[in-house]
Formats: structure tokens, sequence, C-alpha cells
């Protein structure tokens, strides 16, 4: 029995980074250890919106396990990591996607390639979470481009019934529908070889 005010298991200041400067709660969300990053944040010993080398938060990295219990956890404690969203909704994790917007994350955060988490979620053909993040305000002009070029006849309907712009062009100069004849071209010399 411990007694009152101690953590439930000692942690020693050696303990909490470890030999690749990592801190033990970003350790025990990538190994998926739901109570040891529960107890480690009632502790207080863990880091915050600790990321690892590459900017990748810890949101980010359950995100992108599935680990719907984890991603609960680190939203309950204050965690953040827009691209959470991007992350759940190419894995096409539905319910993860319905938590981190019930938690109100940016649904128009814009990651480093440029895009919010609307296209993901298309070029992976998740008809249901493009709808979810449609609903809730999602935009991204090259959603519909990749969605046609994919051939995702239920997402492109979809992105123009909210308002996509077909006459849009990407930084090529390409539109949506330039996207579908190229495809459409590419399928069909595969086809010819």
């Amino acid at each position: 029995m411990h007694e009152k005010n101690q953590p439930l298991f000692p942690i020693r200041k050696k303990y909490i980074i470890d030999r690749y400067k990592r801190d033990i709660l970003y350790r025990s969300v990538t190994h998926g250890s739901v109570k040891t990053a529960q107890r480690i944040l009632e502790t207080g010993v863990g880091g915050h919106n600790i990321v690892n080398n590459n900017d990748v938060s810890i949101l980010y990295i359950a995100a992108t396990q599935g680990n719907i219990r984890m991603v609960q956890l680190l939203l309950t404690y204050g965690f953040q990591g827009p691209t959470a969203l991007h992350a759940a909704a190419y894995k096409g994790y539905v319910e993860i996607v319905k938590l981190l917007l019930n938690y109100r994350v940016d649904i128009n955060h814009v990651d480093k390639s440029g895009y919010t988490a609307l296209y993901p979620a298309a070029h992976a053909g998740h008809t249901e979470i493009v709808k979810l993040l449609l609903i809730h305000g999602a935009r991204d002009p090259l959603a519909l481009h990749i969605a046609a070029y994919k051939g995702y006849v239920e997402i492109v309907k979809l992105l123009l019934n909210y308002g996509a712009d077909i006459s849009h062009k990407d930084k090529s100069g390409y539109t949506a529908v330039d996207c579908a004849i190229q495809a459409k071209e590419i399928a069909e010399t595969r086809l010819n070889l």
C-alpha cells in the first residue's frame, strides 16, 4: 500500500527520457499501453504535446494506431495534434474521427503537404469520413481532384454537393475533370500493355 500523494509506481529522473531522447509517455503511447500512459499522466511526469524528431505528436501516433482509448485519454488531458484528424481520416477510423471532432480539433488545419483532413479521407476512399468531415465544415479544394483521379464516384458527388469547385486548378493547372481523364488514360494504357 502506498502513501497518499505518492505516485502509484516510483519514477526516477533517469527514466523520464530514454537514450533516444523520447519521453516515457511517448514510449507508452507508441507501444499502445493505455494503463501506463494513464499512470504517467496521473503523476504529471510525462511531457505535454510531445513530438518525436519528425514533429509528430503523440496524439497523431495514437490516432494512426487506431487506439481510441489512448486518443480519448490524451484528449482528456488536453493533448493536441491537429494532424491526428488527418491520420484517423486516412486510416478510416470513423470513431476516432468522431471523437476528435467532438473535441473540436481544427477541421481545416493544413498539414505540411498543404492538405486538410478531407484530402486523405478522399484519397483513401473513406466515403463515410468524407461525409462526416463535410458536415462539420471541412474544405480542401484538392479533395475533388484526388477523388476524381481515383474514380471514387460517391465521394466526387458528395464533394460537389457540398460546394467543391469543379473549375479549381491544382498547382499544375489541372482541374478535377482533367485528373479523371488522366486516370482513365493511364488505366487504358496499362490494359493495352
